[in-house]
């Protein structure tokens, strides 16, 4: 399994994306935003074979939004 944060204060966190609020101005989602997620299974480079179906963990997404 893996996982991937994306922070604006990552803390030292191995895996994390740290963004600053200069760089990252608050998104507003609402009935007209259009959001793209792509996941992708892989290949072991050293024999170019994929993970078996029946053992694969599907990607999932959590977002996290204060309460209005």
């Amino acid at each position: 399994m893996y996982t991937y944060k994306i922070s604006r204060n990552c803390g030292g966190v191995l895996n994390c994306l740290q963004v600053g609020i200069e760089d990252c101005p608050r998104l507003i989602i609402d009935s007209s935003t259009v959001l793209g997620l792509i996941f992708r299974m892989y290949l072991e480079p050293e024999t170019k074979v994929g993970p078996a179906m029946t053992e694969m963990l599907y990607d999932r997404v959590l977002k996290f939004s204060p309460q209005p």
